[in-house]
């Protein structure tokens, strides 16, 4: 990271909010669309926190890029020391939140004919993530860099499907 440009590193870390966002629109409306309104606003309190998380743990992969240029070698190390315990926590939070709002989802989704939707949970796909692994330079990057996300607007996509009403 410390070979990309201050421009780069700032661009990388401003765009998260606009994915926030979008993810957060995408949980509204499928939280909208599910029964049980209170099972679907936890649901919806859950993977909003997953995304706000998110949003900052992408902010502060800018901050470790910033990190990876400081010139004093032990100064570095510190500080890149320091950012990856607040990247740890702060995927914790992701993590307990995500499980959360995955298992309300997948029970709220159990009971009703939508329930193919499960497959295409980014939280199921998050556990095949070594696939991308075995896909050759430079796509394998691309592909492992993405796969998360790429789940989740692959599921946003099959959940509109999914909840849109037939004419």
């Amino acid at each position: 990271m410390a070979a990309r440009s201050d421009t780069a590193l700032i661009l990388g870390g401003a765009v998260a909010p606009l994915g926030t966002i979008l993810y957060v629109l995408g949980v509204l409306g499928l939280s909208l669309a599910l029964p049980h309104p209170k099972l679907s606003r936890l649901f919806f309190a859950s993977w909003t926190a997953v995304f706000a998380a998110g949003a900052s743990y992408h902010a502060v992969f800018t901050v470790l890029g910033f990190a990876a240029k400081v010139p004093q070698e032990q100064a570095r190390a510190d500080l890149i020391q320091r950012i990856r315990s607040l990247l740890s926590a702060i995927y914790s939070i992701e993590f307990v939140c995500g499980i959360c709002g995955t298992i309300l989802l997948a029970f709220l989704l159990w009971k009703s004919p939508k329930r193919w939707l499960i497959l295409f949970m980014p939280t199921v796909w998050a556990l095949l993530d070594f696939l991308p692994r075995f896909v050759p330079a430079p796509f394998g990057a691309v592909i492992a860099g993405g796969w998360i996300n790429g789940w989740f607007v692959i599921f946003f996509a099959a959940a509109l499907v999914a909840f849109h009403p037939a004419k």
